[in-house]
């Protein structure tokens, strides 16, 4: 006879399992929502501030290092060649910096996993020589370490939540590095949240900073990168905000800079690194929340599903047990008589 102890021992632990999944499926949702509003929070401020940026990139008229020329953007933004390692818009030698947003937990599904494929595929093409990693998130950061990348980041966790001084940190050596020449680009790689069920892997152009496809309008304008398939900064900021100003005015008509432009130009471009970044982190937590939340509807509902059928095979197999118990007593009654 099937011995029954070691499916109620399987049905205590799914059981236990689906607590578990349950529960988390209903803190992620209460981490959605919040990190959906700080979204929503941040939009306003990522109106005006791509709106000025567009009005400024446009205008300015000096020698600004974050800003790629005309004949810069032309040859560096090609199809082919080495595009990795160039002279950049700070006029030094470098290679790439890829600036990879991963969360620090799992249980999210694809999430992570799709993002870090998408950045080994980038990155893969140009070599490992050319690129450096700066892993923003556990999982990210352990990975690329794991499989010999050149992290330039110590890992950094943030057990209280992401704030606006964390990001302006990260931003802040990310820009030294690119003033410096260490690097003549930054790739940012993340999850562009689109809705609770959909997270799609993205990347853009940070840094140099290319005027011709930033619109007064916020709108998204194809822009290829030093890899095949990247947006510039500015679409990528401008697919999660909507328009800042109207498409049929011109920037240059209706303002006029106190002081130049260039030199409003200079302040505003480290804040908007550093808001590029904030909000890319902002959309990568409530990705992972909305993934994490899909993923451990799907695990409850397979945990369901599991006890239904293990309850099954336990109920057919005390029946089991009973009928050979009943044929038994039988035997043994016809046995006595």
């Amino acid at each position: 006879m099937p011995s029954l102890r070691p499916l109620r021992r399987k049905i205590s632990s799914i059981e236990s399992t689906r607590k578990i999944t349950v529960a988390m499926k209903m803190v992620s949702a209460a981490k959605l929502r919040k990190a959906v509003n700080n979204m929503d929070a941040a939009k306003p401020y990522a109106e005006g501030i791509v709106g000025l940026m567009s009005k400024l990139s446009t205008t300015a008229v000096g020698d600004n290092p974050y800003l790629s020329s005309g004949a810069e953007s032309s040859s560096s933004h090609g199809g082919g060649g080495d595009v990795g390692v160039g002279v950049g818009g700070n006029g030094n030698a470098g290679g790439t910096l890829v600036v990879v947003i991963t969360s620090d937990r799992g249980l999210c599904g694809a999430f992570n996993t799709a993002l870090i494929k998408r950045a080994v595929t980038l990155m893969d093409a140009e070599g490992h020589s050319n690129i450096m990693v700066y892993a923003v998130g556990k999982k990210g950061h352990d990975y690329f370490s794991r499989k010999g990348y050149k992290v330039v980041n110590p890992l950094q966790t943030y057990p209280h939540g992401f704030t606006y001084a964390d990001a302006t940190d990260i931003s802040d050596s990310i820009d030294k590095m690119f003033v410096s020449g260490d690097c003549t680009r930054v790739i940012m790689v993340r999850n562009e949240y689109r809705s609770t069920a959909s997270q799609v892997p993205v990347d853009s152009v940070v840094l140099p900073i290319s005027p011709s496809p930033i619109h007064a309008s916020g709108s998204k304008v194809a822009d290829t990168s030093p890899f095949d398939g990247t947006t510039s900064v500015a679409s990528a900021v401008s697919s999660a905000v909507s328009s800042a100003v109207s498409p049929s005015v011109s920037p240059v008509d209706v303002f006029e800079f106190e002081p130049e432009a260039d030199a409003v130009l200079a302040e505003l471009i480290p804040r908007y690194i550093r808001f590029t970044l904030y909000f890319a982190v902002l959309e990568s937590i409530a990705g992972e929340n909305g993934a994490r939340m899909v993923a451990m509807d799907a695990a409850s509902r397979n945990a369901k599903d599991l006890l239904e059928s293990t309850k099954s095979e336990l109920n057919k197999a005390r029946q089991s047990n009973i009928t050979g118990e009943l044929l038994d007593i039988i035997n043994g009654v016809q046995a006595l008589a």
